[in-house]
């Protein structure tokens, strides 16, 4: 989804008379027209800075050919004054859409960074379910499974801190899929590692991570429907389906029933604790992500 325009937001008024301010596809009867309008586009509201330079970028040429006139100078000033401002402080453009806190909502699918998903293993532009928008960001997890790796490279009791799963995402991984910008925009969080609440296994240290695994309390939290298909890329290393559905197996990043196992969700989408031997290998990896939404133009 792009920017939004205000056609819908506010209305022209069409009445003829004298003083008629006209604004490309807006005509205003007279000057108080003019500044109420301004007046009511610049009032209180949680997305008032984005209407303003929404429609002051959108008009700003006409704007400039009607600032001479003195009774509505101060108004036009109010408009160009908010659309610059804005410009420091621009909002993400992935593939030439823009995005921002008032445009990007939970449950959207958005482009972001590019990684191999087809057979031939080039690249394309990897596309994002979006969990949650919380002021200026977004945790952002893949809509697909995008690669197959064990949760750890030998079989022993680990911890997501010290987990294998860990390393590749926020080195291998993040190196590949983004630019030296995109890295920038994408946010560490900060996050719970709680024990198995069933196994009491232990979930280790909390850490602060660009890139990870859902929690079982998260993937509870965020998600109705946890099913996932592989990208073919994945499938070519390893990643396992089920036969009826297609679905697969994918990696969380709590512990299971013993500190040697990870959880993860099945192919019909239900959490299980138990896991499986953090060295198993056929579950894929949805990374995990979030994103500072009111960063440079990319």
């Amino acid at each position: 989804s792009g920017v939004n325009t205000l056609s819908s937001i506010v209305k022209p008024v069409l009445d003829a008379g004298n003083e008629v301010i006209e604004l490309d596809e807006y005509t205003f009867s007279n000057t108080g027209d003019f500044n109420n309008f301004v007046s009511e586009l610049s009032g209180e509201g949680h997305n008032k800075t984005q209407r303003i330079s929404i429609f002051a970028k959108e008009h700003r040429d006409s704007l400039i050919t009607i600032e001479s006139n003195a009774s509505i100078a101060n108004q036009v000033k109010t408009l160009l004054k908010a659309e610059n401002d804005r410009e420091k402080e621009k909002a993400i453009s992935v593939n030439g859409v823009t995005y921002t806190p008032i445009t990007v909502k939970r449950g959207d699918i958005i482009k972001f960074g590019n990684y191999p998903q087809g057979n031939d293993g080039n690249k394309s532009p990897i596309e994002w379910l979006v969990l949650e928008v919380k002021e200026n960001e977004a945790l952002l997890i893949s809509r697909y499974g995008l690669h197959c790796k064990p949760y750890n490279n030998s079989c022993s009791s680990i911890t997501w801190e010290d987990s294998y799963l860990r390393r590749w995402l926020n080195n291998n991984f993040i190196k590949s899929a983004f630019s030296e910008e995109e890295i920038k925009n994408i946010k560490f969080s900060e996050l719970k590692n709680k024990d198995n609440h069933e196994s009491r296994a232990r979930g280790g240290n909390d850490t602060k991570d660009r890139v990870f695994c859902l929690s079982i309390d998260e993937a509870e939290q965020f998600f109705g429907s946890r099913q996932c298909k592989p990208t073919a890329y994945a499938r070519c290393h390893g990643a396992s389906v089920n036969n009826s559905n297609n679905y697969c197996y994918w990696w969380l990043r709590s512990p299971g029933y013993h500190q040697h196992d990870a959880t993860y969700v099945n192919p019909n989408g239900a959490l299980y604790l138990y896991g499986s031997n953090v060295y198993s290998d056929g579950l894929a990896i949805r990374p995990a992500l979030r994103i500072n939404l009111q960063s440079v133009i990319f």
